[in-house]
């Protein structure tokens, strides 16, 4: 993990500290049990994994509580989704999606600093831990313009990025801003990463970016 995704987490802990799990009982008995309830609520925030909060991701302020357990565990949560040990990330960025904006301001600064250092160690490497696709997604769930993310990408300028690229144009997601998305695979400065990147690839990265340097052109012919 970078050290700038590294802080924004560390702030994430910092800011919602002050909020505990609930004394009583708040979950459905027909969709959770007693035993996973307490399971989490009794182990140290930082020691809880993927494993232990899949569950609850998926089910959290529907059938597994309420807000103020839900910020509890949420700087947990949201790291388990940046080193990829969360099942469905898309599905708890939904749920912070549709609520985030109506927190107290140091909150939405958190989160938006964090989403931003998460994306931004997205692109810059491949594999990374969440694929591109689904953190494309993520960055519209949360209602953050496609085009600055974009710009981010591609100033990055590192063979991740370029291998980001490749795969996005074999996979364009199905995103609400998909012509924007494809817009930019056809611009200056796609091509210009590409070709920076492939001038001093070795051999398999260099047949990659030929590919992605093909999507390119063809993305930039289409919109003319």
């Amino acid at each position: 993990m970078d050290s700038d995704l590294k802080q924004t987490i560390g702030e994430l802990y910092g800011v919602f500290s002050r909020y505990r799990v609930p004394n009583v009982k708040d979950h459905c008995t027909h969709c959770v049990t007693d035993e996973e309830a307490a399971a989490i609520r009794t182990t140290r925030l930082t020691d809880l994994t993927g494993q232990d909060l899949n569950r609850y991701a998926w089910k959290a302020m529907s059938t597994w509580g309420g807000m103020e357990e839900f910020k509890h565990f949420l700087p947990r949560l949201l790291e388990l989704a940046a080193v990829g040990e969360l099942i469905f990330p898309s599905s708890l960025m939904t749920k912070v999606g549709a609520v985030w904006r109506d927190w107290p301001d140091e909150e939405q600064s958190a989160i938006q600093a964090f989403v931003e250092a998460w994306w931004a160690s997205t692109v810059r490497d491949h594999p990374s831990p969440v694929p591109i696709q689904e953190m494309l997604e993520i960055i519209e769930f949360m209602g953050f313009g496609l085009r600055p993310s974009l710009e981010v990408w591609a100033r990055t300028g590192t063979s991740g990025a370029a291998r980001h690229i490749a795969e996005l144009i074999n996979r364009i997601p199905n995103v609400d801003q998909q012509q924007e998305l494809q817009r930019w695979l056809g611009e200056p400065a796609v091509g210009t990463l590409l070709t920076d990147i492939a001038a001093t690839a070795e051999p398999d990265l260099a047949s990659e970016v030929a590919q992605a340097l093909e999507g390119h052109h063809f993305w930039r012919t289409y919109q003319h």
